[in-house]
């Protein structure tokens, strides 16, 4: 069961999620990194590795999803495998040589003996868990690792997108709901709406915040920019996600649907 301190901690994260001023209004972000100290990185002559499980260990670019039931949400990253065996975690930027130099998320290097995957982590520890393959797609430490590529072309990503987040608990709930809406005439829109309600045994604490901003928006192999009219930007991993037969977007820690789909 979540502790009330948790969900409490949990509750306030979500409701700061990395405020962003743009052009006079908030934008709640998400949870992202910014680009911090060098790190070794592996990465081939022409790009990054198609992704693909090459003698039985996966290599490229992996969307992963992992239920955690003490919250009740669905974690969503981007791991990045490199050909040369090193682990990129929770990129936020893209999986160009830069973005793997200026990552400063958890990175490791990767060892796979038969059903067992190890990833031994740059602060030293290690998680070890089976690994379950179907076809391109694995499972491993309770997450699902889907196979991923890049848009064809930038019209798909062109449209109006909807995503959000929940977290829930003994003593409360908070929730986040965003829109963007990329056009085909390279301008976009953004708003983000939160919402935070904690329930304590002699307490009941409620709050929201809602903001927007637009621009220009412009897609670079993985990393969708989106650059406001005062010339502020903000870069994100971006893909296409298939569920089903419903087009799906990652981006900045968020899977978007199209609208009214």
């Amino acid at each position: 069961m979540t502790s009330s301190r948790t969900i409490a901690v949990i509750l306030l994260a979500l409701a700061g999620l990395a405020s962003m001023v743009i052009g006079g209004s908030m934008v709640v972000f998400g949870l992202s990194h910014w680009p911090g100290g060098r790190v070794q990185i592996g990465f081939d002559d022409v790009g990054p590795s198609p992704a693909q499980l090459k003698g039985d260990t996966p290599a490229g670019l992996y969307f992963m999803t992992r239920f955690w039931s003490g919250t009740g949400s669905l974690e969503k990253s981007a791991w990045y495998f490199a050909p040369d065996g090193t682990v990129y975690r929770d990129l936020s930027r893209g999986v160009s040589r830069e973005d793997l130099e200026a990552h400063n998320g958890r990175q490791g290097t990767l060892s796979v003996d038969g059903e067992t995957m190890t990833v031994t982590w740059s602060d030293g520890k290690t998680t070890t868990s089976t690994i379950e393959r179907d076809g391109e797609t694995f499972t491993w430490d309770m997450g699902i690792f889907s196979p991923v590529k890049p848009f064809e072309d930038e019209s798909d990503l062109a449209g109006r997108w909807e995503g959000g987040e929940s977290l829930s608990g003994g003593l409360g709930r908070a929730m986040m709901s965003k829109t963007l809406e990329l056009r085909g005439d390279g301008t976009f829109t953004w708003h983000s709406v939160s919402f935070l309600s904690s329930d304590g045994v002699r307490t009941s604490v409620s709050a929201g915040a809602q903001g927007g901003t637009s621009g220009k928006w412009e897609l670079e192999d993985y990393t969708l920019t989106l650059t406001s009219a005062d010339g502020k930007t903000y870069s994100g991993v971006a893909f296409p996600y298939h569920d089903g037969a419903n087009p799906r977007v990652f981006f900045n820690g968020i899977l978007y649907k199209r609208e009214g789909e």
